[in-house]
């Protein structure tokens, strides 16, 4: 027993580690599987994903060749690193990005909407505390240390739950920690009494005895797949992709055990946190138009903490899904 908690342990070890250092894309996975395969009909898109489930149903289509099917040649670029992302979108290395709300104003500062969102995607964040933590509720969080990371989507998805929970944010010590990992060691440590993480990690805690204090639910979803060129201008292409979205989102909701493989295989994560990732996370959501509500709550939240102040109307960075 002792044996198989220190193997579990240098896994998971490894596998922060693996989360913390890679700042550079993981080779491009192609849908296409040679160029003979290619005609002049074939559309080719470059996507900028994160090592995170919510960029699972992309992989699994193009791991079982419906983009292929669709007509498209389909490249995914992994970064682990949201600043390299968006360092490769400015850069013109892609023509579609994993994003979250909060991130994509970043790419609402030019004069005009180059970039929009043309999905929602399924993602979930949470709170993780000490095993050992007296902290019973959100209220009990008022005056503690909260390890987080500012102007991202992890402050706007605590901003919200401190304010649903009575809580005035100012009354909470949240402490800017850019490091994922570095978070979870704080409260594993008991430098923090919670650290706010995102799904990949919150499995993680748990697997490493942290208690999981609240999580999002379906009601909270603020991640979405940004575009341009092509994916963005052409309907037909643009259907055809979602088209094979969809047909990979029913094949990881038919088949738990497809999750743990692109967890483990494509997006780089720890072996357990792979195996424990059918029950910890939701079933994903078929294309779905991005909620302009949100983005503009998201919006009014960048405005308070005043790194993005440009008045824009959300709906023109959003495209309806047919």
């Amino acid at each position: 027993m002792k044996l198989k908690r220190i193997v579990i342990s240098a896994l998971l070890t490894m596998g922060v580690v693996a989360l913390a250092a890679g700042c550079s894309p993981k080779e491009s996975k192609s849908s296409s599987t040679s160029s003979s395969a290619q005609n002049s009909k074939t559309t080719k898109i470059t996507i900028a994903t994160m090592a995170a489930p919510d960029s699972a149903p992309l992989y699994v289509a193009a791991d079982k060749g419906y983009f292929k099917k669709e007509g498209l040649d389909v490249k995914l670029s992994l970064f682990k690193d949201p600043n390299k992302r968006d360092a490769a979108t400015s850069a013109g290395q892609a023509d579609a990005a994993v994003v979250d709300f909060t991130s994509f104003t970043s790419y609402m500062r030019s004069k005009k909407p180059d970039w929009k969102l043309i999905t929602q995607l399924t993602g979930r964040f949470g709170v993780a505390i000490p095993k050992n933590s007296n902290v019973k509720s959100v209220k009990d969080l008022k005056g503690k240390k909260v390890a987080n990371m500012s102007r991202q989507v992890t402050s706007y998805y605590m901003y919200k739950t401190l304010k649903q929970n009575g809580v005035n944010p100012k009354d909470v010590d949240q402490v800017n920690v850019p490091q994922i990992p570095q978070r979870l060691e704080m409260i594993k440590n008991n430098q923090a009494a919670a650290a706010v993480l995102p799904q990949t990690f919150l499995t993680i805690a748990k697997v490493q005895g942290c208690k999981i204090l609240t999580q999002s639910g379906s009601d909270f979803q603020v991640t979405a797949l940004a575009a341009k060129g092509k994916l963005l201008s052409d309907k037909d292409v643009r259907s055809k992709f979602l088209k094979a979205y969809n047909r990979a989102v029913n094949e990881l909701n038919d088949h738990p055990d497809v999750l743990t493989q692109v967890m483990e295989k494509d997006l780089s994560l720890p072996a357990p946190v792979a195996k424990a990732a059918p029950k910890q996370f939701p079933r994903y959501n078929k294309a779905k138009t991005p909620s302009v509500k949100t983005m503009k709550q998201v919006l009014k939240f960048a405005k308070e903490e005043g790194f993005f102040t440009k008045k824009v109307n959300p709906a023109d960075y959003i495209v309806p899904v047919d």
